[in-house]
This record gives C-alpha cells, structure tokens and sequence, in this order.
C-alpha cells in the first residue's frame, strides 16, 4: 500500500479541464481535430467498423452498455464476459452483480449448530434421531450405578480405554462427561449420539492437551468442550472425524503432525483462544508432513488464526465447502488473519468461504530456505476483511503473497476488505483469473488499493475484473511486475485525502512494469493509467480507457500520465471522453501506435523536456522523453488536438509500506 501522502500527490493537479483548454495555444495543431479523409468501408480490418464519416475505427462497445459481469472489449461489437461467470453451489450473485456471495445464516450458529453453505438456517451437527448406541459397543455412563458396571457398561472414558480391544467401539451416553486428557493408542472408534446430546468437557483445570491420538482411530457424534489442544493426532495414523463440536479450545483446537492424515466432515471448531493473551493460537494447525481434509465444516470465532499449514512440502490441508467466519485478534491486539500456508505446504481450498478476518485474511510466505508454500482457492468467496493496527498502522489485506509464495485465484470473489484486495511481493506471484475483487475501501490510515505488486511481486489477472475500489485499481511498486489479459477495472475512485478525491486506474511506479492486453480502463476518477521514475513502463494492446456519462465528474481526469523517464505504449488502443489530457506525457515518454484518441478535451500534451513526434513506425526501444505518434494513430473529436504551454504535475511519488 502507498501512503496517503504520496497517493494525494499523484492526484494533486491544480488545474481542472477548463484552465487545461485555456492553456493550449491557437495555432493548426491545437485546433479542434478535423474530420479524416474518407476511407472505402472495405478496407477495414476485422476488429474495425466503418464510422458515420466513412473512415475506419477500432470497435468496440458502449462501456455504459456493459452490466455487471461484463466489459466492453477492442474488435467486439457487444459486452463480453469478464470476472466470475457463475456461482458454486450455495452460493448466489452477489447484489451489485459482480461476482458471488455465500448463502448463510444472518446470525452466528450457536451450540451443535454451525452455517451451512447454501442455507439460511443454521444447520444441526450431527443426527439426534439415529439409533444408539452402536451394537455391542462399550457404553460409558457416568450415572450408572455401581452393580449396573460391568465389561460393556463403565463410568468413564479412562476405563473403557482400560478394557477396550482393539477395534472397539466406545459410545458416549447422553449427558456430560468430565474428562482428564487422554490417547487413544489403539485402533478404536469413539461415538456419541450427536453432539447436542454428549457432552465430553475438559476436566478442571485443563491440562496441556486434551485427546491425543497415536493409532488409527474415528471419532464422531459429540462435543469436545474446554480442552487446551483439544486433539492432537500424531505418527503415521489416521482420522476420521464426522459431526463434532469442539468449542472452546485452548491454543489448538486440531493439531496433526509427524505425517498424521486426518479427514474431517460436518463439524465445527468455535472459539479457540489463546492460554494467555500473548500466546499464539490456531484453531487448527497442520504440520510436519501431516494432511488436513476439512469437508462441510466450519471454524468459527477464533482468536489469533483459524487454519495453519507449515513446515514443509509434504505437509497438505484442504478445504472443501467449509466457512471460515470471524477471526479476531488475540487481547495483545495480534493476530487476525484466518488462513497462512508457510514453508513449502499446500492448500486448496474449493467452494468456501473465509468471512470476517482480521488483517490479513489469506496469508503465504516461506522463511528462507525453506521452499515456497503453494495455495490454490477455487470457486471460493473472501469477504470482509477488515484492518488492523497490530503494526501501528492500519493495515487491511484480503489476499497477501510473498517471499516467493505461489498463490492461485480462481473462480473467486474478493469483497468489502478494507485496505488491499490483493498484494503480492518479494519475488512471489499471485495469479487472478476468471475472479473479482470487489468494493475496496480506506482503511483508516491509508487509502485503498484494488490489486498491487510490489519489490519483485509478480501479479497476473486473467479474465478478471478490479471493481469498485476507492483509492486506485491495479498498480506496479517499486519493482513491481504486473500482466493483465481480458481483464476490467472499473469504477475506481471516492476515498478523500486531504480534501481531494482519489481514484486512479492502472499505475506502474519506481522501476515497476505493467503489460495489458484486451483489456478496459472504464470510469477511474482522475487518472486512467499513469506511470513514473525511470524503469517503468506500461504497455497496452487491444486496451480500452474510457469514462461513461455516469461516472461523476473529476477535478482533473486524464486518460495517461507518463513522469520521470517513464514510459507508456499504447497499440490498438482506445482513450477517450477524458476531461483533461488523453494522452499526458512530462519528462515521460511513450508511443502511440494504431491507435485512437477520440473525444478527449485535449488529445495529446508534452511538456518538461517530453516533445511529440510522428513517425512511420513505431521505435524499439520506447523513447524515455518523447512521444512517437505513428500516422495510422487517429485523433478524432477531441475539443483541441495538441496542447500547448506548461501544466501543473504531481510531486514525486513515494514507495507504498507492505502490509505486515
């Protein structure tokens, strides 16, 4: 993220379109733009259309034609497809049209309840009408009498793992069962009616773990409550876990490690917090070469983290149509974020959600020398995420890769977070397609970012839309990398610094690059695509920047912006119905090639050392302080062609902090 400052002096422009056209001087070429020799409709090319006077233009259509879900594209006539195109199972579209939003309950699921994807309700764990207890099951019931105890019939869980053979079943009777810690060592099925009905409650005070499990094992039917590490499943052993409640846990909720597998469906985890405030707390925690499989379950109100998978690459966790919902800081303040993958492990997460983080809700890195960690979300929506002020800034990110972290986005949503929507850097990458983010706003410190590369980050957009975003849509930091196909940013601006309203497109800064193709800039407030400082450069092909006559009405509003050395180059491309400068180039350099510069209230500026020159050709390597215009780029509408005098720039642009 930038900071405030810097973003405002991007904007900070003193000149509005008016005192622009006042500073153009009179002679041919600042003159109103002069209608084209007619051309033969025949000769178009095919992502041409012949115009009303006869000559040929890039098609494309009406950027306000385009709904949600859609873009105007160069060589297509109607709207195409762009973003996410439908919704999983138990999701719906969400209702400004863009992408998808989980079904839930509105309020939180209490008890042996838990959010369903796909439902209003919150949906039972568990069967309380099943027949129990099991045949020939070992029944513990602390209510027995003493005569009523015999090999099939004990008081606790202790004494029927004394007795029990391997492959038993022991069955939880109705009611509360206060235990001490304890292993399952053998192969043995531990089984309650369902969760609203047994009760197995950590005994007082809790001891550093709860169950721990060292052999193959199932456990299913009852409530975990009040447990520090409530199941820590350990070795080269299995499992397998259907309808539990655990609640309350303390530190860990469920930890697998040294190559335990475990497979995890319709339950819950609600409420892990940390032993004391300061103290590190996962709801579950994954490591040393064990695998999580989480299916239609939920982990809800943790303090600290809820899901964490680290050490190595053989090390695995997923989540399939399972909800990750209000994860909250520890009392110190730390802590927040919902998911992390460190150290070489892998993720996947399909058809979820992850609702309500804190800081940092998707979170990948790796520790030298360790191996990235690789997460792949599919069909998922991360939504709500909200700042933190654990580093004394507030800092938001939905989305955070780095340190060569490998993270892919597919079929996704991203909305309503607070700060970033998605930030990669330090030589990680981070892919976007057939994904949205949508509605990023301020956080209170620093204003919003749609999607950024930053020190070596490496982000690519396909088929992806960057929506609704206050403060800027895609940018390039210091070294960053970013490419863009078939992609959309739209409806860019609205957060206020220091009284000016922000809003800017595509940025590539301070050694950064951008490459887009098939792609549309429509409504960024002020600026639709600007790059500064030497070793920066944008390159567009087949892309299109426009504002439509909904978009409110900007203190500045330029279609391109290339400072310092900088460069912009533009072939096939379209900017147009800007109320500054289409084409603004100081001390910058770029080329326009093919290309069409239409109903702008200036076509084309140079200035600070920057000149305008035409050519037959365009020239390799892109001019850093000249502007090559070759002949077959047409200026057509524009108010005044060439603009003439000096005009205010922006201060020198600062380098954004990461988020931490």
């Amino acid at each position: 993220m930038k900071t405030t400052s810097a973003f405002t002096a991007l904007v900070l422009l003193t000149a509005t379109a008016a005192i622009l056209s006042t500073a153009c001087s009179s002679d041919s070429s600042s003159s109103p733009d002069k209608s084209p020799t007619p051309i033969g409709p025949t000769a178009c090319a095919a992502d041409e259309r012949a115009a009303a006077d006869g000559t040929c233009e890039l098609l494309v259509a009406d950027a306000s034609s385009c709904g949600p879900g859609t873009r105007p594209a160069i060589g297509v006539a109607d709207c195409v497809p762009v973003g996410t195109t439908s919704c999983a199972p138990g999701f719906a579209r969400d209702t400004s049209g863009w992408g998808c939003a989980p079904i839930l309950p509105p309020s939180a699921c209490t008890g042996a309840t838990r959010p369903k994807l796909g439902e209003i309700a919150c949906a039972p764990v568990g069967d309380c009408s099943a027949a129990f207890p099991p045949a020939g099951a070992i029944l513990v019931d602390p209510t027995l009498a003493p005569a009523a105890v015999d090999a099939t019939h004990v008081l606790t869980v202790a004494d029927a793992l004394a007795i029990a053979p391997s492959g038993a079943t022991i069955a939880l009777a109705d009611g509360m069962h206060t235990a001490a810690p304890f292993t399952i060592g053998k192969p043995l099925t531990l089984v309650g009616r369902c969760p609203a009905s047994a009760h197995l409650v950590a005994a007082q005070p809790p001891a550093a773990t709860g169950i721990s499990v060292t052999a193959n094992a199932s456990l299913r039917g009852f409530t975990v409550d009040g447990f520090t590490q409530a199941v820590l499943v350990s070795g080269a052993v299995t499992l397998d876990a259907e309808d539990l409640v655990i609640e309350n846990a303390r530190s860990r909720g469920l930890y697998a490690q040294r190559g335990a597998k475990v497979t995890m469906r319709r339950s819950v985890l609600r409420g892990t917090v940390p032993i004391g405030k300061n103290d590190q707390t996962l709801a579950v925690l994954v490591g040393t070469s064990a695998t999580v499989d989480l299916a239609d379950s939920a982990i809800l109100a943790s303090l600290d983290g809820a899901l964490a998978v680290t050490d190595n690459v053989n090390t695995s966790a997923s989540l399939t149509r399972t909800v990750i919902q209000d994860t909250k800081p520890r009392a110190d303040g730390k802590g927040g974020g919902a998911v992390r993958a460190f150290q070489g492990a892998r993720l996947a997460i399909t058809e979820s959600a992850i609702l309500g983080s804190t800081a940092i809700a998707v979170l990948a890195l790796r520790h030298t020398p360790a191996p990235p960690p690789q997460v792949t979300i599919s069909r998922s929506v991360i939504a709500g995420t909200v700042s933190s002020t654990q580093t004394g800034t507030a800092i938001g990110t939905a989305v955070n890769a780095a340190y060569d972290a490998i993270v892919t986005l597919d079929e996704c949503t991203v909305a309503d977070s607070e700060g970033d929507g998605l930030y990669v850097e330090a030589n990680a990458k981070l892919t976007f397609k057939r994904s949205v983010v949508v509605r990023v706003t301020r956080t209170p410190a620093l204003y919003s970012q749609g999607a950024s590369a930053v020190r070596g980050g490496t982000l690519a957009l396909e088929d992806a839309a960057i929506v609704k975003v206050g403060g800027s849509g895609v940018g390039g930091w210091n070294g960053g990398h970013v490419t863009m196909s078939r992609s959309l940013v739209r409806d860019i601006g609205g957060d206020v610094v220091q009284m000016l309203t922000l809003g800017n497109g595509l940025t590539a800064l301070e050694g950064s690059t951008l490459d887009a193709t098939d792609s549309a800039v429509v409504d960024a407030h002020e600026l639709g695509v600007s790059s500064s400082k030497a070793g920066s450069a944008i390159r567009l092909q087949g892309v299109l920047i426009t504002r439509t006559d909904a978009a409110p009405m900007p203190r500045f509003g330029h279609g391109m912006l290339s400072l310092d050395s900088a460069t912009i180059t533009l072939v096939r491309s379209i900017v147009e119905r800007q109320v500054g400068v289409g084409l603004f180039f100081a001390s910058g350099g770029g080329v326009a090639s093919a290309s069409l510069v239409r109903n702008n209230a200036i076509g084309v500026h140079a200035q600070d050392g920057s000149s305008i020159a035409e050519a037959d050709t365009a020239p390799d390597p892109v001019p850093e302080q000249s502007i090559v215009v070759t002949k077959d780029t047409r200026f057509v509408g524009n108010t005044t062609r060439v603009g003439a005098g000096v005009l205010p720039l922006p201060a020198p642009l600062a380098d954004p902090p990461p988020p931490q």
